[in-house]
């Protein structure tokens, strides 16, 4: 069950027209459904799908979920496999594709295409009598969907098992790029703890001592302005690998990223319009480890529209 509170700027929106931005995989026509049949109530009442909310109107959501498959099925898409080595692959994730099969996208998602193109990769899997394993088959971490560039993906059980050992001890170093609103300091760290928000369950919020302990080191690659509008380009160093880190993180400090609807700011969320920005300009570009004696550094060239966007300011050399 999720429980939203309505913030300001969602004041006046249609109920299903706000269902169907937070479950984009879910045709209207099946939340409008759901919604007759209750399982979404609105200030504990059940209500029409065209209800206009009201700015701190509290929505509860039983349930609102399509049937998901139960083991992810190949499918054809195009993917930039950049490196291939017997036990793993590293692809180049493209803006808007999801990783794997899940409620909001139960299929053409990255694993579908990658099981047509190595159907080998379906076992891969930590446990085969559990969906959820088999609906992740090779998936070693994770992008967010409109976060491009490279994520490792197991070709096989021991690899699978092996590499993420190598996560979940720190071993994998992963550099992202980042386009942020405003001109932080030259570099610094955010240290904190994540937790899921309760007013609102698409995002993560950060807490001083709840939720799970997360790092983040960052510095300015180069600073930017262009009609009183200042961004900068960031390098960020996730120490930790939470939810939405760095993203929250950016957020949290006064510069998020620019894109970023979720955890923006009035006026990222402006500027983000004005550029018609698609999307959170967030790039996993590079990824360095040590996997069975050989040491690997993989390198993703910043999206064409991300470089598009950079292209129109110019550069300052110092704040």
């Amino acid at each position: 069950m999720d429980k939203i509170t309505i913030k300001e700027e969602d004041h006046g929106v249609r109920l299903d027209k706000y269902l169907s931005r937070l479950f984009p995989g879910i045709s209207r026509a099946v939340i409008q459904k759901n919604i007759a049949e209750g399982q979404v109530l609105v200030d504990r009442q059940k209500t029409k799908p065209s209800y206009a909310l009201k700015a701190g109107n509290v929505v509860v959501i039983e349930k609102i979920k399509p049937r998901l498959p139960d083991t992810a099925q190949p499918q054809r898409g195009e993917l930039d496999i950049v490196h291939e080595e017997n036990d793993f692959l590293v692809v180049n994730k493209p803006r808007g594709l999801v990783v794997h099969p899940a409620h909001a996208n139960p299929d053409h998602t990255l694993i579908n295409y990658l099981l047509m193109l190595r159907p080998g990769i379906a076992e891969a899997v930590y446990d085969p009598d559990k969906q959820i394993s088999r609906l992740r088959p090779g998936v070693v971490h994770r992008l967010d969907k409109d976060t491009t560039g490279l994520i490792i993906i197991a070709k096989n059980k021991i690899a699978l098992a092996k590499l993420s050992g190598l996560i979940q001890r720190r071993k994998i170093n992963k550099t992202y790029l980042a386009l942020v609103s405003g001109w932080p300091d030259k570099e610094g760290s955010v240290k904190t703890f994540l937790r899921r928000s309760s007013a609102d369950r698409r995002k993560m919020s950060t807490h001083n001592f709840l939720g799970k302990e997360s790092e983040t080191a960052y510095k300015v690659i180069k600073y930017f302005e262009h009609r009183k509008l200042r961004l900068a380009l960031v390098e960020a160093h996730p120490i930790t690998g939470r939810t939405h880190q760095i993203r929250v993180h950016l957020a949290s400090i006064g510069f998020p990223i620019i894109g970023d609807l979720i955890y923006g700011n009035q006026i990222s969320i402006k500027h983000s319009d004005n550029l018609k920005v698609k999307g959170q300009l967030l790039h996993a570009g590079r990824l360095q480890f040590r996997y069975k004696g050989t040491d690997y550094d993989f390198f993703a060239p910043l999206p064409q529209d991300f470089i598009q966007i950079i292209s129109k300011f110019k550069e300052i050399n110092e704040q």
